[in-house]
């Protein structure tokens, strides 16, 4: 009896010890499951708020990357549309300026040719005149004839000298006007050149013209001057008293032109010279003016665009590091997290498997131990076995063969007899 009661009691503590074992295995494993899936589910939403709030601040900082770029883009445009309205506007008045040029030295021109034309036909009236007081006042002496014949002469070469000088005048003055306009052309622009050009070939054609007229006068001088000589030689003699006024008239002609030759120049040089320096001025400023504005205008641009694109290359800058910062950050996070879990659940698991490898080394010694305990006492007490089939076979073939071969080694010991 005392026997059967000591198994009954270890088999039901034994069955007590394994299900209380299960029982907090279970709670165990299910605690460190629901921490983890907590811990999971932490994280990920950690996870997720970070994203969303990263790609919300990434968004944020490329709107306001755009509407900085748009702004700079509309004050460069507006930059380009001031600098090209201001050079539009340069070029029109330096244009108009060149015109009126072009007009005053066109009258000039006329001026002088008209000039130089009245004066040519003063000396021809003037050869004329002496022509006929030589017919009138003739004279019969050799030697009147020789100072008449030196005096026509003289005045014929007086005449073709100051004919000579004023092309020559007239050929510097085209020659400087070609010139100074072929400099402001090249100064400003290509339509000024055209404008110039066309300017040049008035004033060439003006010339031309006036070298012309100026011929023509020479040749009729010279007729004139032929058919005086001829008359003389006919028999034309001039007294002296025809021979002073017309040594005084030539003078005096002579004299008249030439100051009124100097007089004209000098204006026309004074005009021309004056229009070429205000129209060089004009250009010259005008032209420094804009430069300058273009190169204010130019670096106000760069310093604008280069301030802005560093504020925001370091605000975008900054944002990337903190976004890269939390996102590392939460990924060691999740990843410590996760290792401490892991570690939790490794250790928890291990000392469970611990406790229940315990309890069932204990519960199967207790119960090895009691079989032999109640086999030694059946055979002290003069059994011959044992029925031992549900202590065997009901449990795993390893232990219920290992149990059952401990018994038969009981009743096969010498050393345990018959009390």
């Amino acid at each position: 009896m005392v026997g059967v009661f000591v198994a009954v009691a270890v088999e039901v503590f034994v069955a007590v010890f394994v299900a209380v074992a299960v029982e907090v295995l279970v709670e165990v494993l299910v605690a460190v499951a629901v921490a983890v899936l907590v811990d999971v589910l932490v994280a990920v939403f950690v996870a997720v708020a970070v994203a969303v709030l990263v790609d919300v601040f990434v968004a944020v900082a490329v709107a306001v990357l755009v509407a900085v770029l748009v702004a700079v883009l509309v004050a460069v445009a507006v930059a380009v549309l001031v600098t090209v309205f201001v050079a539009v506007s340069v070029a029109v008045f330096v244009e108009v300026f060149v015109a009126v040029a072009v007009a005053v030295f066109v009258a000039v021109s006329v001026a002088v040719f008209v000039a130089v034309s009245v004066l040519v036909l003063v000396a021809v009236l003037v050869a004329v005149a002496v022509a006929v007081l030589v017919d009138v006042f003739v004279a019969v002496s050799v030697e009147v004839f020789v100072a008449v014949s030196v005096a026509v002469f003289v005045a014929v070469a007086v005449a073709v000298l100051v004919m000579v000088l004023v092309a020559v005048l007239v050929a510097v003055f085209v020659a400087v006007s070609v010139l100074v306009f072929v400099a402001v052309a090249v100064a400003v622009s290509v339509e000024v050149l055209v404008a110039v050009a066309v300017a040049v070939s008035v004033a060439v054609l003006v010339t031309v013209f006036v070298a012309v007229l100026v011929a023509v006068s020479v040749l009729v001088f010279v007729a004139v001057s032929v058919a005086v000589l001829v008359e003389v030689l006919v028999g034309v003699l001039v007294a002296v008293a025809v021979e002073v006024f017309v040594a005084v008239l030539v003078a005096v002609s002579v004299a008249v032109f030439v100051t009124v030759l100097v007089a004209v120049s000098v204006a026309v040089f004074v005009m021309v010279f004056v229009a070429v320096f205000v129209a060089v001025s004009v250009a010259v400023f005008v032209e420094v003016l804009v430069a300058v504005a273009v190169a204010v205008l130019v670096e106000v641009s760069v310093a604008v665009l280069v301030a802005v694109s560093v504020a925001v290359l370091v605000d975008v800058s900054v944002a990337v590091a903190v976004a890269v910062l939390v996102e590392v950050f939460v990924a060691v996070a999740v990843a410590v997290l996760l290792a401490v879990s892991v570690a939790v659940l490794v250790a928890v698991s291990v000392a469970v498997l611990v406790d229940v490898l315990v309890a069932v080394s204990v519960a199967v010694f207790v119960m090895v131990f009691v079989a032999v305990l109640v086999a030694v006492i059946n055979k002290r007490a003069g059994g011959m076995g044992l029925i031992s089939g549900r202590k065997a076979f009901q449990r795993p073939m390893a232990e219920g063969a290992k149990l059952l071969q401990t018994i038969q080694d009981v009743y096969l010991s010498k050393d345990v007899t018959i009390a």
